[in-house]
Parts: C-alpha cells; structure tokens; sequence
C-alpha cells in the first residue's frame, strides 16, 4: 500500500467503520448459516444413525478390538484434558495470570462465560439429541447420552480460551 498511494486512498474513501462493520456482520451471517447447516446435516445423520454416526459406532469397535496398555493410558491422559476440574483449573490459571499481567478483570468475566456457557450449550444438546453411549470399552465413568462429549467440547472451548488469553 505504500507503493500505490492511489490503492492506499481508494480503500481509505471506501473502507470506512460503517462498511467494515457491514461487511463483518454479512460475513458473520454467512457463517453462521453455514454453522446452522452443517449442525442440522449432523443431527439428522444422528438420528437416522448413518453417515458419520454410522462410522462412529464402527470406529469405537476397532478401538475396543485393538486397545494396549500404552494405548489405553494414552487416550486416557488425553481425555482428561477435557475433565471439568482440568478445564476449570487452567481457565482460572490463565485468567489471573492475564489479571496480574494486564490488570484487566473483564477476563474473569470472559473465562467464566466461556466455561458456563459450555457447559449449559452442551447439556442442552445432550438433552435434544439424546443419543445413547456406545456400548464398548469406557476410559473414564459416564453417565448420561453421548453427544455432544462432555470432555471434547470442555477441552475445545476451554483450551481455546486459554489460549486466546495468554
């Protein structure tokens, strides 16, 4: 932009707050939409079990079938990444790191939207799916209907928000 003035002006004229702004929010209603279909094609395969839920149960057979120690103990460090006391202690870890770092307490705020609002978009889910667990070999007690993982949509959220903090 510095080598075409004329370029630098043209953007300047037309990329004002406004059209950035209304720009931002068509971008955001597209991908909203998008998020909006491909969450309805998923619930609907999970009704008709096919398509991914289909090869879910398949996928956790094989697992099962050719599970080790090793693998075993791996997979379960991994899911305990998503365990509610893990999720809670490192989103309290970054947040008062950010307080003491910037002095800003609007990030506890942030953090605790973030885990709450997990939690309630997730059991609400579980609630309208209400698809069973499969019936194969459980790392960890579970109770309650299998979609959306509890310990995968705490671990995304939560270590996503941790690492938009720090």
């Amino acid at each position: 932009l510095r080598r075409r003035p004329a370029l630098r002006s043209l953007l300047r004229r037309r990329l004002d707050r406004w059209s950035v702004g209304a720009l931002a929010l068509v971008a955001s209603s597209i991908v909203l939409l998008a998020v909006a279909v491909l969450v309805g094609l998923l619930l609907d395969m999970i009704d008709d079990d096919a398509g991914l839920a289909g090869l879910d149960a398949s996928v956790a057979n094989w697992g099962a079938d050719h599970a080790t120690s090793t693998s075993t103990r791996v997979l379960e460090a991994i899911t305990h990444l998503g365990a509610r006391p893990v999720v809670l202690a490192a989103l309290l870890a970054a947040a008062l790191y950010d307080h003491r770092r910037r002095r800003n307490p609007e990030v506890f705020a942030f953090v605790a939207v973030v885990g709450l609002g997990e939690m309630l978009i997730g059991n609400g889910l579980k609630l309208i799916v209400a698809r069973d667990r499969p019936d194969v070999l459980r790392l960890v007690d579970a109770g309650g209907f299998s979609f959306p993982s509890g310990h995968t949509s705490a671990a995304a959220a939560a270590w996503v928000a941790v690492a938009l903090v720090l």
